[in-house]
Parts: structure tokens; sequence; C-alpha cells
């Protein structure tokens, strides 16, 4: 059926239609005053997200849209972010990994800046382009165009899964438990300001699979951190030499490092 037929249920809390063959618009929600939790993934459901009616859904924590249809419009990151009638203002929870959203990163992350959103999952959407400073964002709010603006998002996010994806550039990072870079489909520059500071704080950064576009640059100034050790792996053509790392919470594929 067609999600939209649930438009008059606003005492709604909890909806739960994944893996059904319901088609119809995310906005629906936007008449769901009460809704706490959605799960709407595996379905035909479409439209776009960041065209949701400003204000709507003022108790939803949690919005699992993995593998749908939903969209997001090239260029939202452009648009004006409000204080006043926050997006989304109590989500805690954001997954859209398989939805083919092809926009860039800032398309997704920026209008959400406002949100205190902790965990954002999304792998295998086609984002690409740099990842967003968070904590110093340049954007327009209220308004008003703000540079190095410490967005409410920057503070609040702990997990941005990010894999399987064309990123190009990450030169900071705002979570503060797992970035998920891996399998990135072209060459990622990463900061090595980033390398450190998951050192130290003991935060997960995934990159298994990724080639680092300046590896070169991290081997030099993060050697220390990174606390590697020389191994020897084998090919059908000949072995050859590569670097694994005895830190846990970084993950690498050694030959591609």
């Amino acid at each position: 059926g067609d999600v939209g037929e649930l438009s008059k249920l606003n005492q709604l809390e909890h909806l739960y239609l994944t893996q059904t063959q319901v088609v119809g618009n995310i906005g629906v929600i936007s008449s769901m005053p009460e809704l706490v939790r959605a799960d709407l993934s595996g379905t035909a459901v479409s439209g776009k997200l960041d065209e949701l009616r400003p204000g709507c859904c003022g108790k939803l924590r949690r919005l699992h849209l993995g593998d749908t249809q939903v969209r997001i419009s090239p260029g939202a990151a452009a648009r004006s972010l409000s204080r006043k009638t926050v997006f989304l203002p109590a989500l805690e929870s954001l997954n859209v990994s398989g939805c083919k959203l092809n926009v860039s990163v800032g398309d997704l992350l920026v209008p959400l800046a406002a949100t205190p959103i902790t965990n954002i999952l999304a792998a295998g959407c086609g984002l690409s382009g740099n990842v967003p400073n968070l904590e110093a964002l340049n954007a327009r709010v209220d308004g008003e165009f703000f540079h190095n603006w410490p967005s409410t998002l920057g503070n609040s996010l702990e997990v941005l899964d990010m894999s399987a994806n064309c990123l190009d550039v990450v030169n900071a990072s705002s979570v503060s438990l797992r970035l998920d870079v891996s399998r990135n489909e072209v060459p990622l520059s990463l900061s090595p300001h980033i390398i450190k500071a998951a050192a130290k704080s003991e935060t997960d950064l995934w990159m298994t699979d990724t080639e680092l576009a300046n590896s070169g640059e991290i081997m030099a100034d993060c050697s220390n951190e990174l606390q590697m050790v020389e191994m020897w792996t084998a090919r059908e053509i000949g072995g050859y030499s590569c670097h694994d790392l005895v830190r846990p919470n970084i993950r690498v594929t050694p030959e591609r490092f």
C-alpha cells in the first residue's frame, strides 16, 4: 500500500514497515507530531529528506531509511539553517545507508548541522566531495553567514559511517566514537590531525580497503602515533613489505596504506 494512507494517524508514536512493499512519500511523517521512531528501511518509499516540513516531527528520535528511494536535493548545503525552527530537532539516529543519494557529503550533513544527532549511517550512498568541518562550519544560519560556526551536530556526533562512498578529503572529524571511511571508491586524502586525534583518544578510525592519497604525508607525520610494525605479504609473483598497525582502534588494509 501507500504510506500516505497513514497521514491521519496523528497520535502514532512508532512506525515499523521495514522490508515491506509499501510505497509513497517520506513527507507523510510530517503529519505525525507524536512519532518517536520510524523504520521504513528496505521499502520503496521515496521523496526528499531535506524537504520535510520545517518544525515537524519534534519528538522523532530514530529515522531508518536504509535501502529506500529517499533522496536529498543537490545543493541542500547552501540553504540557510535555522536555530529557531530546527530541522528534526530531537533526532538522535539517522540511517540512509544504501540510498542512492548521489550528492555531496555536505548536502547530507550541513542541513543537519543544527540537529543533535549522535549516529549517522550513510554507507554506499554515492556521496562525494569533502567532509565539512562540523566544529567550524561555514554556513548561513538564520539568514546570516557565519565562518567557523560551532554546529550542534559537531558537538553531538558519536558515530559517522561514510563507508563505500566517493569521498575526496577528510580534514576534520567531530565524532567521539567511530569514523568509518572504509572501502572508499577513490583515493582519500585524510588529515594527519585525524590520525593523531584517534590515537590519543582511542576513537575508532576505520579505513579498511581505502587507498590514502596522502599516505606519504601520514607516514612521515604520524609514525609515532600509529605504532606500525613491518609485515611481509605473500603474492603469487613475489611478496612485498608493507605495514600493519598495532592500535586496534585504527583499521587499515596494509597493502593500501
